[in-house]
């Protein structure tokens, strides 16, 4: 067969009218189906989306729903409380002025403290020291009159001032300086000593040691103890008001 035969016949095949302007219409109304559904599509998938996030509470700091025998949870995690800071260093523990002791409030009640100092005094300074049965007294501070070396007489005043003692004898230590850490004070004029140590709770113990006492009319050629002796005795931490 020909090229001319394939012509022919095809010339006889009948072939249907057509128009282009009705294929555009059927494009253009599968378009707007497929655009649709599409649509429909994105609908229910921003339907679905936010339904869970509301189930799930959102997605910011917000607090989660209350279910039955479970207790709400943040949505942002609790921070715990910072543990407190404790020194290692032992607090200094002050008395309040309700608390700090006070002299005994008569000479009954005194005896038997300065009884029990003179015994701390002996045990320092040897049995040279004995009881006189005097008392003296002022303000915060109290004291006694001891019997020394025969003759002589050591006095005690037990306060919380520097000038407490200067109400009996007239004076203070006028030289400064420390004993075992201890801030001191002391006197000295001929054989007469005076020394004065301030305790660690602030007590002020002051011994004055003369060759005569006055009240008794007696006195002794030498008092046969030294300045360190008197401190040593006046640091003892038992010489305290009760």
């Amino acid at each position: 067969m020909t090229d001319r035969d394939l012509d022919e016949l095809l010339g006889r095949i009948p072939v249907p009218a057509y128009d282009v302007r009705d294929d555009v219409a059927r494009g253009t109304t599968r378009l707007r189906r497929r655009n649709g559904t599409l649509s429909a599509a994105g609908l229910v998938l921003a339907a679905t989306v936010g339904t869970a996030l509301v189930l799930h509470g959102g997605t910011g700091p917000s607090t989660a729903p209350h279910y039955a025998g479970r207790p709400s949870v943040s949505a942002t995690p609790e921070q715990p409380s910072p543990s407190p800071v404790t020194s290692s260093e032992p607090a200094v523990v002050r008395p309040s002025p309700e608390a700090r002791a006070i002299p005994p409030a008569n000479y009954d009640e005194a005896v038997p403290v300065l009884r029990a100092w003179r015994n701390v005094l002996a045990e320092h300074l040897g049995d040279r020291v004995r009881w006189a049965q005097n008392s003296q007294s002022g303000g915060e501070a109290i004291g006694s009159k001891y019997d020394w070396a025969g003759g002589g007489m050591l006095e005690l005043m037990v306060g919380r001032r520097w000038d407490d003692i200067a109400g009996f004898v007239g004076f203070v230590g006028n030289e400064r300086t420390t004993f075992r850490g201890l801030q001191a004070r002391t006197w000295t004029d001929g054989s007469d000593r005076l020394v004065s140590v301030r305790h660690r709770d602030g007590t002020v113990v002051s011994l004055y040691a003369s060759t005569s006492f006055g009240n008794n009319g007696t006195s002794t050629d030498t008092l046969g103890v030294t300045q360190q002796a008197l401190l040593r005795a006046a640091a003892d931490p038992r010489l305290r008001l009760p």
